[in-house]
């Protein structure tokens, strides 16, 4: 695969907000290790990676969060940090839930970004994915349903 572009604003640079003390999400904290992604692996480990990730269904590992009306940013706490989503990381917590596939996310995300490429915005959001699961943002549910955020008590 190709090196992939930065068209959904998901990133995982070491950069934290210095202004306020909290931490920017996805972007890690500068004393926290980046997770590993999956661009060092070879194409055909990718791929197994994304299909494998396609049909988990992630969720919140927290009910401690809120959505920004005026921005529409979803702002998280846990584990003591204030994560704070870009749009696409925002517009894919508020997909979580109900036992919505990684896959089933990717194609509500290419429709919102009709301009970008399929395999880019798969690329991009499994690797949100494992971002999120790696700091205990997200769970994978098991077959249980659960619901999404949006029907969640918001504070």
């Amino acid at each position: 695969m190709a090196k992939r572009r930065e068209t959904m604003e998901i990133s995982a640079s070491q950069q934290a907000n210095e202004s306020t003390g909290y931490t920017v999400f996805p972007e890690a904290p500068v004393h926290f290790p980046i997770p590993a992604s999956l661009a060092p692996f070879p194409p055909y480990l990718q791929a197994a990676i994304i299909k494998a990730v396609g049909i988990c269904k992630p969720r919140p590992a927290t009910d401690i969060w809120y959505q920004d009306r005026g921005t529409g940013s979803v702002y998280v706490i846990r584990h003591g940090i204030q994560w704070q989503f870009n749009k696409t990381a925002s517009f894919i917590w508020m997909k979580l839930g109900n036992g919505v596939t990684v896959k089933e996310i990717v194609e509500q995300l290419c429709r919102e970004y009709t301009e970008d490429n399929a395999e880019d915005i798969e690329f991009q959001t499994v690797e949100f994915v494992l971002h999120a699961l790696s700091y205990g943002v997200l769970d994978i549910a098991e077959d249980e349903e659960v619901p999404p955020p949006g029907e969640r008590a918001e504070s």
